[in-house]
């Protein structure tokens, strides 16, 4: 009887320091949610913009909290912040808490886009490049990925890299399609890796060595991109050196 009772006791312990620890938690959230509040109405408008991702964010459990999302970017775009244009867009895009609306959407990442909001001229690209809200033109397309990727987003070099390499609308520009491959690379985009690799592999634009195409291919692998391992493993079968780590990195990606 007394061995239950001392082994039952460290366990009661611990929860209730545990329970303990997460009213603590909770309450600096709720001290923390309140302090963005006063900032907000003090018109710090990046408090703002992140009071509205934690209502979005909880809207996934708490859909009513969408609608406190949308208000506070709301509240920021139509205060010139190109982040509350931003996200407004994507609720709209995405029908978070609201009906669909890419119309709304486009409206709202072009506001934003127009002040260098890399993510939203990246989205708009998505828009032209797919038709949604917008008569599909690729062209326009190109023109926001590439000035996504000026302002910093990787994902947006890729996109203009697989424009100008597979002609998709614009005329076939090996030496562009290059340029931002390497420039989705050293952003670590797996695909941008890839697509290098393989631009040279076909010899569009001249061809490199093996060790050359393993290292693109192996960084792509490193970023947990399948094609970029099989890729690299397909190499080192077909060559008579044995790529280092290859046998890892391929079973990594798959």
């Amino acid at each position: 009887m007394h061995k239950f009772s001392f082994n039952i006791l460290p366990i009661t312990l611990c929860a209730i320091l545990l329970s303990a620890w997460n009213s603590a938690n909770a309450m600096n959230e709720i001290e923390f949610q309140e302090y963005l509040e006063n900032k907000c109405i003090d018109h710090d408008y990046r408090s703002c913009v992140k009071l509205g991702k934690i209502y979005e964010d909880d809207g996934l459990d708490n859909p009513e909290s969408f609608q406190k999302a949308f208000k506070y970017y709301e509240k920021t775009c139509k205060n010139h912040v190109p982040s509350g244009c931003y996200h407004l867009g994507l609720m709209y895009r995405q029908g978070l808490g609201i009906r669909k609306n890419n119309q709304k959407a486009f409206e709202y990442l072009s506001m934003a886009c127009e002040r260098d909001n890399g993510d939203s001229c990246f989205n708009l690209g998505e828009m032209y490049r797919n038709g949604d809200g917008v008569r599909q033109n690729f062209e326009e397309s190109l023109a926001k990925y590439r000035l996504a990727c000026n302002l910093g987003f990787g994902a947006a070099c890729t996109r203009a890299g697989e424009i100008y390499h597979n002609g998709i609308g614009v005329s076939y520009d090996y030496y562009q399609a290059e340029n931002y491959y390497h420039l989705a690379c050293d952003k670590n985009q797996a695909e941008g890796c890839f697509g290098l690799a393989e631009l040279y592999k076909s010899g569009d634009i001249g061809r490199k060595s093996i060790y050359e195409l393993s290292d693109w291919y192996k960084k792509g692998c490193h970023l947990d991109h399948t094609a970029s391992c099989t890729a690299l493993n397909n190499l080192q079968q077909a060559s008579r050196y044995q790529v280092s780590g290859v046998n890892e990195l391929s079973t990594a990606g798959r």
